[in-house]
């Protein structure tokens, strides 16, 4: 039995157990890459059924994303406001072998600063993530520019998040934004299931929040200060399911979920205070025992 393990930070790297090894014993490193060059901070990682390793994150200015013998350089957007390269959101896709595949960047007019990843079970992915400024989330040659709803009653840009879904080939598979209005969201995590659901995870806050993409609404209001954590789910289409929230006195957020082979998905992440987990007509009552928060 042999066990693939992939981390990532300043390196990428694989380890596998040896077959006549007990399990998860003994690892050795079969690759590593790397890149050093400039601000990249990389968010998130995933694999898909094929045993390609895909990694999201932010870059800014040029950078050169193969890092073997050949050269791609990609270049974040240029903000003549501030007169800087802004933070665009990184998809990386390698090889099993850890030989480099391509790189695909979402361009923005601000900055974005993370991104989360999950393969959608086809050989391609889906991204999530949060945006405060236009951005086009088509790769390619075509425009799929999409704005954040701010609220009008509030000075500056708020906080929207997004999923974009991309092909094993880097091609465009279409973005859903939600999470605006009369308050503010933020992704933190994205997973998907074996039906093709998707559901994507995180913090949000205000009296009016719309959690439905479509043309329909789903309008949710925090309860306590710092937001309360939402779970959104999507079908393979990318249309709205439904949304659960749930939150106390305190700030709370889900940051990472997981979806087993029966479509259920579990989240984990912080709370403060008093906080009923339930999110329907039933109770779940926890109570916050740390002196800052604690985790569910």
């Amino acid at each position: 039995m042999i066990d693939q393990i992939y981390f990532f930070g300043m390196v990428i790297a694989l380890a596998s157990a040896p077959a006549e090894a007990p399990h998860c014993l003994n690892p050795e490193v079969t690759w590593s890459i790397s890149r050093g060059q400039g601000y990249m901070l990389p968010s998130d990682m995933t694999t898909d059924s094929f045993g390609n390793i895909w990694f999201v994150g932010a870059f800014s200015g040029t950078r050169d994303f193969d890092p073997g013998p050949a050269v791609e350089n990609l270049t974040s957007t240029w903000n003549p406001q501030q007169n800087y390269y802004s933070l665009d959101i990184f998809v990386c896709k390698f090889n099993l072998d850890g030989s480099y595949a391509w790189t695909k960047v979402l361009r923005g007019v601000g900055d974005e600063y993370e991104a989360f990843v999950t393969s959608d079970g086809a050989g391609g992915i889906y991204v999530a993530g949060t945006f405060e400024y236009p951005i086009d989330f088509d790769p390619g040659d075509a425009v799929d520019q999409i704005s954040p709803i701010n609220d009008p009653s509030t000075p500056g840009p708020d906080s929207n998040s997004f999923l974009t879904h991309l092909h094993a080939d880097g091609s465009y598979g279409g973005t859903i934004s939600f999470g605006g209005g009369s308050g503010e969201s933020w992704a933190y995590a994205v997973a998907h299931d074996d039906s093709g659901n998707i559901f994507v995870a995180g913090r949000f806050g205000g009296a009016a929040v719309d959690f439905d993409p479509g043309p329909g609404t789903d309008l949710r209001s925090n309860v306590g200060v710092g937001g309360d954590a939402f779970l959104v789910k999507l079908n393979a289409n990318l249309e709205f399911v439904w949304a659960r929230t749930f939150g106390g006195a305190g700030a709370d957020a889900i940051t990472a979920i997981a979806a087993d082979h029966s479509g259920n998905v579990f989240s984990v992440g912080t709370f403060r205070g008093t906080v009923d987990f339930d999110p329907t007509s039933g109770v779940d009552v926890h109570h916050q025992t740390g002196n800052i928060e604690d985790i569910f």
